[in-house]
């Protein structure tokens, strides 16, 4: 029996490419991301693994229920709110049920980085997004109080896990998608 894996966001394989590697036994991987320009880099120079290229808005061309686990490094920290919840929808739709969905974002580890209104909303548990510049750009930021993600952006999910990622620039949640 297979397993399949997803990462949304993919970019250039910088992580999908090691994974391919390091968990080789009945694995399937997948990667995607709305850049068509660095999935076909992937595509030419990344064996063993199915790319795809996705719009900036839902859906995915994967069937439901497709996916064991599915996870995104630093995207849902570049998206707008309307997109946030457009795609956790998009994303538990090609989760299996009791699938596992990680993602990282900017929660209290880079709350320091915040305005002094921005920060009053923060604690307050809303979403504070940063748009001056088109979405899914780097410089396109949204952060994440920790409430926001546990009762909006999960809240169909079990949490597992939630803590610090990489050097504390992020906060990373590991989710088990509910029946």
């Amino acid at each position: 029996m297979n397993i399949y894996i997803l990462e949304w966001g993919c970019g250039p394989g910088r992580i999908i490419r090691h994974l391919k590697d390091t968990i080789k036994h009945n694995i399937k991987l997948y990667g995607s991301d709305f850049n068509a320009e660095a999935i076909e880099w992937c595509r030419t120079h990344i064996e063993d693994i199915e790319f795809c290229v996705n719009s900036d808005r839902p859906p995915f061309p994967f069937e439901s229920n497709f996916f064991d686990c599915i996870y995104a490094i630093s995207v849902f920290t570049h998206l707008s709110e309307t997109a946030h919840f457009e795609w956790i929808k998009e994303l538990l739709r090609v989760l299996k049920p009791h699938g596992l969905i990680i993602i990282t974002t900017h929660g209290d580890s880079t709350g320091g980085r915040l305005l002094t209104h921005e920060r009053r909303l923060y604690d307050l548990g809303k979403l504070i997004v940063r748009g001056h510049v088109k979405e899914g750009k780097k410089w396109y930021l949204a952060y994440h109080p920790p409430e926001f993600v546990k009762n909006e952006l999960l809240k169909e999910c079990e949490i597992i896990s939630h803590g610090q990622f990489g050097h504390g620039y992020q906060d990373m949640w590991v989710a088990r998608k509910r029946r």
